[in-house]
């Protein structure tokens, strides 16, 4: 019986070295475990989106590397931010689209991901959906996404190492 124990103590603490192994490594050498956070992580393409070169997680959603235009979508269960594909935006501008004409469901199934925003959004209706220009701010591996005028507070998300 004391065998079994001092071998599963030996196991438990030679599988917590092996885990804390290679943060330590890559701690002393500088390296954070991922790719170099920079100006070219983010960058906007004429009116055409904005372009990641590294994913994005935000809470449970994940973003893959590309590039994708934004939304704000506001539903009976509360607003999303839509993240929908790069090139020329689906709404003009300014203009809502809802989702009882015929270019709502056009609209919404040409979306990728919805981000679940807290709170409530200014100026558009429930089953609305608008094209948005949003500021982005990156800091290291984190990235905010403001929407001013229409949300307040900020989206956050991190950059997949």
């Amino acid at each position: 019986m004391t065998r079994h124990r001092w071998a599963v103590g030996v196991l438990v603490v030679a599988l917590v070295l092996v885990a804390l192994a290679p943060a330590s490594a890559d701690s002393r050498r500088g390296n954070k475990g991922g790719p170099d956070v920079t100006v070219t992580t983010l960058h906007r393409v004429d009116q055409d989106g904005y372009c990641f070169s590294a994913g994005l997680v935000f809470g449970d959603v994940r973003i893959a590397v590309g590039c994708y235009t934004f939304y704000v979508f506001n539903t009976v269960r509360g607003p999303y931010l839509a993240v929908g594909p790069r090139g020329k935006a689906m709404i003009p501008p300014g203009q809502l689209v809802r989702m009882n004409t015929p270019a709502g469901p056009k609209v919404k199934g040409r979306i990728h991901y919805w981000i679940p925003l807290r709170g409530s959004v200014i100026g558009i209706p429930v089953d609305g959906i608008r094209y948005v220009q949003p500021q982005i701010m990156t800091s290291g591996f984190s990235l905010q996404i403001a929407m001013p005028g229409l949300y307040v507070g900020v989206v956050s998300g991190t950059f997949l190492r």
